[in-house]
């Protein structure tokens, strides 16, 4: 069903989930308009279709090891907020100090660039530990979500060792760029190197992470209500990190020995060099719920070795571990459902590729793509499902518009990376931005928030670099074309992007005043 009629279920979403304010109601009622839709108005087989999905969702194997992860992470959380209350407050403890506000959210900076192996991982980990920083101070929760969500996607696709880069590498080859003449190749380049060169046109990311240091460094906020902390400093006892950063220590660490081995890395007996492994790894969801078990374990072990548990509470601390995931695993599967009917049997993806992308102008590819690769996230809620839609439509539709014979070499279609680029900033951006991708989600349950209302506040400090996008993948066609340096057209973009956010500040500063008046 490729047609206007795909976009209604979506659509429904979004006003339910505004006039309710609830966001399981929204995708419960835009689930069953999508399933009446796809099987014109039938009942029974809409219930059928229904669960046809749902089986066909758990049979994955990806699935049943994403919700052991969450559970496994949950059941971290719940360890450590059981063993906060049975220590003994000492004066002598030593204690990590932070003196302000800004230090605080340099460290979840860092820590993210720490965890940035894959986007979930990040989230989860660094939510952790800012919640757990929020139970102890009186923080803006909104802004904090918006921080550990915004250096997720848009950070972890720009890691050349990341689960990101691994899925778009994949696609490039499967796309044709290769390196070895054959009848499947139409780009001659290596897909590794095509990514590296097409990350100074993922703007969005390199614009969002502009905004975070920008919002940190100068204390830009927008919030309606700005909460005064009572301190400038922050103190967290040295035994409470040692608890937080032993088994978050443990996750990282087997993550990333885990890729490398599931890639095949030379030092494990394979054949494959670091980037090759982290390439050719498969077995991501794998990895992360195996490695949240064991560090889970780590923890458990040391609180029994600190008298602070006893070995019956396992099946307690799992159980509430269980509990702490529970709504954040609901709202997923009912988004990852949606997600499915929209993008398999609704093909609204499909319908938008189609009518955004047919007939227009060379030059004008990479703003396009972005606007493209933008609306079907937003309505998909999935950014993987996005660009593995579209870098194969996209490559076809410009070696076909250049009129070359392949293989065609990258400095033959200068327009060719710019459009990737803008691909890969919308499938970011839309991920970023939608009420129901998964990543939103989990933010917003990481810390007790709501999906709409994270998604609504976080666009205020999404703003500025949405505008600079949208304004640099227009031009950047043009600047392509007439040779004008990438630098200069970065540099052009920090200095609006940094403009934007002056004047957001003051536009959101007089509209709530007004309000308040």
């Amino acid at each position: 069903m490729t047609s206007w009629i795909s976009l209604i279920p979506p659509v429904i979403l979004f006003v339910v989930a505004y006039t309710t304010r609830d966001t399981i109601i929204a995708l419960w009622v835009s689930l069953i308009a999508a399933v009446l839709l796809i099987c014109q108005g039938n009942i029974y087989q809409a219930f059928i279709l229904f669960f046809k999905r749902l089986y066909e969702y758990f049979y994955d194997i990806d699935t049943i090891m994403l919700y052991l992860f969450l559970i496994g992470i949950g059941s971290i959380i719940a360890l450590l907020t059981l063993i906060k209350g049975r220590y003994i407050p000492h004066e002598q403890h030593k204690k990590i100090i932070l003196r302000s506000k800004k230090a605080l959210e340099l460290s979840s900076l860092v820590l993210s660039l720490i965890f940035s192996i894959d986007d979930y991982l990040s989230i989860l980990s660094v939510g952790f530990v800012i919640r757990h920083i929020l139970e102890k101070y009186t923080l803006q929760v909104t802004r904090c979500a918006y921080l550990i969500h915004a250096l997720a996607g848009p950070l972890v696709i720009m890691i050349p060792i990341s689960s990101w880069a691994a899925a778009i590498t994949s696609l490039f080859d499967q796309s044709g760029f290769q390196t070895k003449i054959n009848h499947h190749i139409a780009i001659l380049a290596d897909p590794l190197f095509a990514y590296l060169y097409t990350l100074p046109y993922i703007f969005y990311s390199v614009f969002t992470i502009f905004s975070v240091f920008i919002f940190i460094q100068f204390q830009i906020n927008f919030e309606k209500n700005e909460k005064k902390e009572p301190s400038t400093q922050f103190t967290l006892p040295h035994y409470q990190l040692v608890d937080i950063f032993l088994p978050l220590g443990t996750l990282l660490l087997l993550t990333f020995i885990g890729l490398l081995y599931s890639g095949d890395f030379y030092i494990f007996g394979g054949k494959n060099s670091l980037v090759e492994a982290f390439q050719n790894n498969k077995a991501t969801f794998c990895v992360l719920a195996f490695s949240s078990w064991v560090a889970f374990f780590v923890g458990f072990f040391k609180a029994y070795l600190d008298k602070l548990l006893r070995k019956r509470e396992i099946v307690l601390v799992i159980k509430n571990g269980f509990f702490v995931m529970y709504h954040a695993s609901y709202i997923i599967i009912l988004a990852s459902l949606f997600s499915s009917l929209i993008r398999t049997d609704l093909k609204t993806g499909v319908y938008l590729a189609d009518t955004l992308l047919s007939n227009v102008s060379l030059i004008f590819m990479p703003f396009i793509a972005f606007v493209t690769a933008t609306l079907i996230t937003l309505v998909t809620g999935t950014s993987w499902g996005t660009f593995a839609l579209l870098i194969p439509i996209i490559t076809q539709i410009m070696v076909t518009k250049s009129g070359l014979l392949t293989p065609i070499s990258l400095e033959n279609i200068p327009l060719l990376l710019p459009t990737l680029g803008g691909t890969l900033s919308g499938s970011v951006l839309g991920d970023h931005i939608s009420l129901f991708s998964e990543t939103t989600v989990m933010t917003a349950t990481t810390l007790n928030l709501q999906p709409l209302e994270h998604a609504k506040t976080q666009l205020w400090y999404a703003t500025p670099a949405i505008i600079t996008c949208f304004i640099l993948h227009f031009f950047i066609g043009y600047a392509t074309i007439y040779k004008i340096p990438l630098l200069f057209i970065l540099s052009g973009g920090f200095l609006l992007c940094f403009i934007f956010i002056i004047l957001l500040q003051k536009i959101f500063q007089h509209y709530y005043q007004k309000k308040m008046e």
